[in-house]
Formats: structure tokens, C-alpha cells, sequence
């Protein structure tokens, strides 16, 4: 499960693909901006997850976020109707996301929160889509 709405990959090659061009380079042990920037100029599926996360500021905790199922299953009912889903479960505290002035100080909110988070029961409602 993924806390977007989207999977960042909707042919097996942009998978790989993805990883590939975030491998470290040997010398930096970093990635190459180059190759990630190739990656996203020539793997246009790659898209939705991506705008999603640049014009969506993060929870102020994982606790506060839908999460979504990757996979889909198919349902087949006794009149061998089928039916396509996917898991969703939303918080029942509802979701909530960090406002700009937060996420600029968000060292603070993520160490607190990261402190926390073992001690705090989270209600969900699962639905299908």
C-alpha cells in the first residue's frame, strides 16, 4: 500500500527504468540529476505520482493519510460476476496535510511526530473502488 493515489509506474519498464536512473553513481555515491532528469523527459507514466507529490504538501504524519492498494483483485460473486477493486483506507481523523509555513519547519514536526507515532492507534475505514 502507498499513501498517493497513484503507483509511479504503469508499464514494468518505467519500474526498472526508475531504479536505474536513481542508482548511485560509484565516485559521488550519489544519484545523477542527468539521468533522473532523462528518466522523467522519456517516461511520460511516470507523471501523475510525480505532479501529485510536487503540488501536494506531505502529512504531518502517516497516521493522517489515505493509503491506497497497488494491486487490484478481482471479485467473482456466486453469479460469476466479476468485479475489479482496489483497497482504500482513510483515517477516520480524516487526512490532513502540512500547511507551506509547516513544511518549511518540518524537521521539528517529523522528529516530534517520529517520537510519537508508536503510541498512537490509528482508526481506517477500508473501501473499494
Amino acid at each position: 500500500m502507498i499513501h498517493t493515489p497513484m503507483f509511479f509506474a504503469m508499464m514494468p519498464k518505467t519500474f526498472l527504468d526508475k531504479f536505474l536512473a536513481l542508482r548511485p553513481d560509484p565516485v559521488t555515491g550519489k544519484p545523477n540529476p542527468e539521468k533522473f532528469k532523462a528518466f522523467l523527459n522519456s517516461h511520460p507514466d511516470n507523471t501523475s505520482q510525480f505532479h501529485f507529490l510536487q503540488t501536494t504538501n506531505p502529512p504531518p504524519s502517516y497516521t493522517n493519510c489515505s493509503f491506497y492498494g497497488i494491486h487490484t483483485f478481482k471479485f467473482v460473486n456466486r453469479d460469476n460476476k466479476v468485479t475489479m477493486v482496489r483497497w482504500r483506507f482513510v483515517p477516520h481523523d480524516g487526512e490532513k496535510q502540512l500547511s507551506d509555513a509547516e513544511q518549511k519547519s518540518c524537521r521539528e514536526i517529523f522528529s516530534k511526530r517520529h517520537s510519537s507515532t508508536a503510541r498512537i492507534r490509528v482508526r481506517c475505514d477500508g473501501t473499494c473502488w
